[in-house]
């Protein structure tokens, strides 16, 4: 796992070539990909609750029952702790109508344009009380939040006999690597279907460096 600020984001794996040549042949080394530049990490640890962390704002899309808190353990279901204790953020659609929508988004342009693979990865809990279709959508923006993008497939709060925190993991290369995303804005869009709240922890934006090959020279009696 790759430990950042005192969180484990992602297992890194460094792998050795299964088969060697024959002797005097190079082998080739394989690293798997790993996390470069870290270019947002939120765990909501820092503030007290309900209050959102410095860089961080909601705003209402659909009707304005919906928002965003912070708190120590899930609301409803209730009783499980955050992913990293103390604190969690969440949206209320357990207390929101049906359709109310509001985005959470870091109000800070991350500049990506010197990155090509980059991802945002988040925990999720999920649970299986009530079947409602309740959703989160990752979204982009690239001119200073006016407009927003939708990004890869919404998550469902709801999974079937389950009961616990789910890493997501979201392309944005689409976003970076060019001159254009230099203020490039994450957002999470909650909608509303009247069931369960929906929590989040551990929130990243990183680089991604691409597997490095090195060709090493083996000799007989070495």
């Amino acid at each position: 796992m790759v430990n950042i600020r005192g969180r484990w984001l992602r297992p890194v794996v460094f792998l050795l070539a299964a088969s060697l040549a024959l002797a005097g042949s190079a082998v080739p080394v394989r690293a798997a990909p790993v996390v470069g530049a870290v270019f947002l990490f939120e765990h909501f640890d820092g503030v007290t609750p309900p209050n959102a962390p410095a860089g961080w704002d909601v705003t209402d899309v659909s009707g304005t029952a919906g928002n965003w808190y912070t708190r120590e353990g899930t609301r409803y279901p209730s009783g499980y702790p955050a992913h990293s204790a103390p604190n969690l953020v969440y949206f209320n659609s357990w207390s929101a109508s049906v359709g109310s929508a509001s985005r959470l988004f870091y109000n800070v342009g991350l500049d990506l344009s010197a990155s090509r693979d980059v991802r945002l990865s988040f925990w999720m809990f999920h649970d299986g009380q009530y079947s409602n279709a309740d959703y989160i959508k990752v979204q982009v923006s690239v001119d200073g939040g006016t407009t927003w993008n939708d990004v890869g497939a919404p998550f469902y709060r709801y999974t079937p006999s389950f009961y616990g925190w789910t890493e997501h993991q979201v392309d944005l290369s689409d976003y970076a690597g060019d001159s254009r995303f230099t203020n490039v804005r994450v957002g999470f869009l909650a909608v509303s279907a009247y069931g369960n709240d929906m929590h989040l922890d551990d929130i990243a934006v990183y680089e991604v460096r691409q597997a490095v090959y090195l060709p090493l020279a083996l000799n007989a009696g070495e």
